[in-house]
């Protein structure tokens, strides 16, 4: 079965409550909102502007938002597309292409991206529950995977703003250095160097798939790299039908 329309993706408003926490899909009226979560989470290089937020939510992107006490702490985006573990020649080659641009007319995956999280609420497991909501999400629209764009940052280190604090790992440097020059993808021993990837690795139990270098170059602390993972969500289904 291949996905439903992003429209079908984003008909849920209210999606899990759990004690003072509640996830919602959020809209256009949730922008300002987002922009204040942008600047509490992220480095002033990746955060969207809300013309961009406008066009994404336009373009039937869903955005997982997590509050406690009404307050906006945590965000997940996604999109649908397609993807094929055994074939990347078609895997968008920049961030921007990545998310952006709306569904295709055939879909088996749920793009996610822009993980962010306030860091006065870090590590009290809300990753942790919008990440399975946009699991569950993409499988009852019929997704088989959800794919993610891992950042890198202690490729270069992030010190210099309150909201990271990662230190730059030679051995990883040298490891993404040796496979951007080559063509492959470093071993998992030197990709779990990396705590950012490490975090999806041990949350996701993903597969790492491929090293895209300049995928988004603002992204100095990780060089402009990401390291593309994904996750089977749904078993194979012979209905399935592809572009």
């Amino acid at each position: 079965m291949d996905c439903l329309a992003a429209a079908d993706f984003m008909q849920t408003q209210m999606l899990h409550q759990e004690g003072t926490l509640t996830v919602s899909r959020l809209g256009y009226e949730d922008i300002p909102r987002i922009i204040s979560l942008e600047n509490a989470s992220w480095i002033p290089s990746l955060r969207a502007d809300d013309n961009t937020l406008y066009e994404r939510i336009s373009q039937g992107h869903v955005f997982f938002g997590a509050e406690v006490e009404g307050q906006l702490v945590a965000l997940l985006s996604s999109r649908l597309g397609w993807f094929t573990p055994e074939d990347l020649t078609d895997f968008p080659k920049t961030f921007s292409e990545y998310a952006s641009g709306f569904s295709p007319d055939f879909s088996n995956t749920g793009f996610v991206y822009n993980l962010n999280v306030d860091h006065k609420v870090r590590g009290r497991g809300i990753a942790r529950v919008l990440m399975a909501i946009a699991q569950d999400e993409a499988r009852k629209v019929g997704c088989k995977y959800i794919v993610g764009d891992g950042r890198c940052p202690s490729y270069n280190g992030s010190m210099s703003d309150e909201v990271e604090f990662i230190k730059q790992n030679p051995r990883f440097k040298e490891a993404l250095n040796i496979g951007v020059a080559t063509g492959s993808l470093p071993s998992i021993a030197d990709l779990l160097l990396d705590p950012v990837l490490r975090f999806y690795f041990r949350r996701l139990q993903c597969t790492f798939v491929k090293l895209i270098p300049r995928f988004i170059p603002s992204d100095v602390a990780s060089g402009g790299h990401r390291v593309i993972f994904y996750k089977q969500i749904a078993a194979d289904t012979s209905s399935s039908l592809e572009p």
